[in-house]
């Protein structure tokens, strides 16, 4: 038996490694894309002679000319790799080998999902000369080497196209295969799946956490301010390991950095309704949002340490939708209750200690605020660069409506849906020219936890009243603590750590080895309804005190147990 078990592994292990080499040998292709990083990229090429001769042992040095960050390989069996490599530019290539001309190539821009191919031939040279300089563009990679289906939103497209909203997530919809209506509703889905099927990293970090709820995108808010944004992918079948926890749609962002010339820019955008062509005269209250920020970039040690910051804040109020009470009498829809009505609530529930709120107009908010810091150091002792980075956002959306025609909400409904996130993350990028024709490493730790709670202006039970309809017919007065704003918090944590070594092997092939561990904790606080409803038939069995129906839930135990566990690659 045991001989028997032994053979099948056996057996099982030669499988494995002839689909491997069969995978390999079928997709040569996929080395460019395998050599990319998730938020970096990579040169690669070969050098050789004029007779045709592979040039082994000549020496490769990159230099990013805006942050002066220098990275080196060594050429093995006529290539070299280098990778780890900020996307941007511009990078000057440098090959240098003893007795040969030495050659430049400048001008190279390195794009995400674009790995740029190089081919150096180099001229004898018995008597010392002065360097070769070629100013080249960089080659554009073929549509598949994002590797799978996707598109990536260069830093030209963010910073030339309009956007109504200044979120970068704005331009999701230009990816064919993405729709911006999730069962008629707004929301992003990826492949036909759900918004919680997708995933987004920022910088190699993942920022969705183990409710939706963690997203900022869900409740009107900003993952991070636009001007810190330099350009991002959205993938939704790619074929790289390193890419995974999603069935939908991927969004992969990295950030701008620093460079050793000092830049910022400051900006302030203004709407309100008294712009518009054709104003509501009927409004409630004025659409008035306000937005502003800056970003400032620059180096703190030329050549060795940038710093870039930038924020953006909002303010916005707007009218809530639906009739209230005082409004045009030509106003549509039409109010369905009377004034009567609701001053004779009031006074009944201020005899029970409570606030019924108003049925005048009501004015919904959402604030936002957005800060985001990043440095940058070089240390060529380990041919590598270190990032770090933090991001702060607080967003809110308050969505109190009175669209419903049988029911009509007073203002002590409204409810402000809070949510505040703290991330921050560090890499570090290392090359490693000596092992093979060259390769890289990169780690990345982050941690992240979001904070969310529902703030309401009152702390009660919902009273429901029902009352005649001024168009006949009857409605109901709703009034109280919104059931989602009974006391009901989260606070979600994350640390994820992820390593990936990178080497190259030979012309076609790239071999990435990796681990991934992440460790989460979701704490819950509060159940929806847990102040109670009180349901009555009229005015009158209020004063009364007799209801109809009473309705409250309570936490037993369960709904309060955090969420806790880990997840390894």
């Amino acid at each position: 038996m045991l001989a028997s078990r032994s053979a099948i592994r056996h057996r099982l292990s030669i499988v494995l490694c002839t689909a491997l080499a069969t995978a390999l040998s079928l997709l040569p292709e996929a080395s460019d894309l395998l050599a990319q990083g998730i938020t970096t990229a990579v040169i690669q090429g070969s050098v050789e002679a004029t007779d045709g001769t592979d040039l082994d042992d000549a020496e490769i040095l990159v230099v990013n000319s805006a942050t002066g960050f220098a990275a080196t390989g060594v050429v093995r069996e006529g290539r070299f790799l280098v990778g780890g490599l900020e996307v941007g530019g511009p990078y000057t290539v440098t090959v240098r080998r003893l007795g040969f001309h030495s050659e430049e190539r400048t001008g190279l821009s390195l794009t995400l999902g674009e790995p740029v191919e190089l081919r150096f031939v180099m001229e004898p040279d018995a008597i010392p000369q002065d360097t070769l300089r070629l100013m080249v563009a960089a080659p554009l990679a073929a549509a598949h080497s994002h590797g799978g289906t996707g598109m990536t939103i260069t830093d030209s497209l963010l910073h030339r196209l309009p956007t109504l909203n200044r979120d970068f997530y704005d331009f999701v919809r230009l990816v064919p295969q993405v729709s911006t209506k999730i069962g008629g509703r707004p929301g992003l889905s990826g492949g036909g799946v759900g918004f919680g099927f997708n995933n987004f990293l920022i910088n190699g970090a993942p920022e969705r956490s183990v409710g939706a709820h963690g997203t900022p995108a869900l409740i009107g808010g900003k993952s991070l301010p636009l001007e810190a944004v330099k350009e991002y992918q959205v993938l939704l079948a790619p074929y790289d390991v390193r890419y995974g926890d999603f069935a939908g749609a991927l969004v992969n962002t990295v950030t701008r950095s620093g460079t050793n010339q000092l830049q910022g820019s400051v900006f302030a955008y203004g709407r309100n309704d008294r712009l518009a062509r054709s104003r509501d005269e009927t409004a409630s209250t004025p659409y008035e949002r306000v937005q502003y920020g800056f970003s400032l970039g620059g180096p703190i040690l030329r050549d060795r340490l940038h710093f870039f910051v930038a924020t953006e804040l909002q303010h916005l109020t707007s009218p809530a939708p639906g009739p209230y009470l005082g409004q045009s009498p030509s106003a549509t829809p039409p109010v369905s209750v009377s004034a009567a009505d609701v001053a004779r609530l009031d006074n009944i529930l201020r005899a029970y200690g409570l606030v019924a709120g108003s049925g005048g107009p009501v004015q919904n908010r959402t604030p936002l605020r957005n800060i985001f810091a990043r440095l940058d150091l070089a240390i060529p002792a380990w041919n590598s660069r270190a990032v770090l980075w933090a991001n702060y956002s607080r967003n809110s959306d308050s969505d109190f409506s009175r669209l419903e025609s049988d029911v009509f909400s007073l203002s002590s409904y409204q409810f402000e849906p809070i949510a505040r996130s703290h991330f921050a993350s560090f890499q570090l990028h290392t090359g490693l020219p000596r092992l093979g024709a060259g390769g890289h490493n990169e780690l990345l730790v982050s941690y992240r936890t979001v904070g969310t709670e529902r703030h309401s202006d009152v702390d009660q039970p919902i009273v429901r009243v029902t009352v005649p309809s001024t168009s006949g017919g009857v409605v109901t007065l709703n009034t109280g603590t919104h059931e989602a704003a009974q006391g009901i918090s989260g606070r979600d944590r994350k640390v994820y750590v992820q390593d990936n070594l990178t080497l190259s092997l030979g012309a076609d092939h790239v071999m990435t080895l990796g681990v991934t561990a992440e460790r989460f904790q979701d704490d819950r606080e509060g159940v929806m309804g847990s102040y109670g409803s009180w349901t009555f038939a009229s005015l009158d069995a209020l004063e009364q005190g007799v209801a109809d129906r009473f309705e409250i839930r309570k936490d037993f135990g369960s709904a309060g147990v955090p969420i806790d566990g880990s997840q390894w690659g």
